[in-house]
């Protein structure tokens, strides 16, 4: 199993052997004793590799999934981004969503992989906060700073960034 490249794109191949030496004609791998055995298979795996991505490389990606899925070895597309959006089986998933952010316009974000009553809905979903947008909710909400701590953390970071900037412009 593994990626492996075609004549347009890769290809990922499950575990599937002796299978793939049929689809590939490549069947004297099967008597080959460096792949007798599932340890010398894992042993010779570089080898293997070789010869499979030799053979891989000869077919268009469409036309090779055809032929490992006519012998019910799992496969598919590793797409590149501009595929992924488009995938059937991505957009039935609703799993790309796309949200208005804050800074104006929409971003597009991963969507909630687990599908279960129970987990949150793709509706709730928010867009990431900008910088220091939620700092305040999460100093006095989840680690419970009082006014005068929140002051203190506000005055070391201004502290900090003037230290900063005096070693970022510092004349050589």
């Amino acid at each position: 199993m593994g990626a492996y490249k075609a004549r347009d794109g890769w290809i990922a191949i499950g575990p599937c052997w002796p299978r793939i030496t049929r689809v590939l004609n490549i069947e004297w791998m099967q008597n080959d004793p460096r792949f007798s055995s599932g340890d010398s298979r894992l042993l010779h795996r570089k080898e293997i590799d070789k010869i499979i991505g030799d053979e891989v490389i000869k077919f268009d990606s469409a036309d090779l999934i055809e032929l490992l899925r006519a012998e019910d070895i799992s496969c598919s597309p590793v797409n590149t981004l501009d595929k992924v959006e488009i995938n059937p089986q991505i957009v039935h998933n609703n799993m790309i969503l796309e949200l208005a952010h804050s800074l104006g316009g929409s971003i597009k974000v991963v969507g909630q992989p687990i599908k279960a009553p129970e987990s949150i809905k793709e509706s709730e979903f928010k867009a990431p906060p900008t910088l220091g947008q939620n700092t305040n909710e999460v100093l006095t909400q989840l680690l419970h700073y009082s006014e005068a701590q929140i002051k203190k953390v506000a005055e070391e970071e201004q502290g900090h960034a003037e230290e900063l900037k005096k070693h970022l412009y510092k004349q050589f």
